[in-house]
């Protein structure tokens, strides 16, 4: 069975502080989501593991440009965003 997840990021576009919305409809306490940043090159910039439905990223420490945030809910399901860093 297919679980629909929903990914929000705000603002866009973003600053330093990238916040992360994650609406899942089988999100459970001990649950881990899986996270890339990927550049325009297709080079993954950060990834990392959130271990919360709401959370944010600090990316101070990346150029600014066009980003895909890359997120996996579960071994069969991905869904990426494009966002732009200021």
């Amino acid at each position: 069975m297919l679980t629909l997840t929903t990914l929000n990021l705000f603002p866009v576009p973003v600053s330093n502080r990238l916040n992360i919305l994650i609406k899942d409809d089988s999100y459970h306490s001990d649950a881990v989501y899986e996270y890339q940043v990927i550049d325009s090159q297709g080079r993954i910039v950060p990834k990392g593991a959130l271990a919360s439905k709401k959370s944010f990223l600090n990316l101070s420490n990346i150029t600014p440009g066009v980003y895909l945030f890359r997120h996996k809910a579960s071994e069969k399901q991905i869904e990426s965003r494009v966002f732009i860093k200021k």
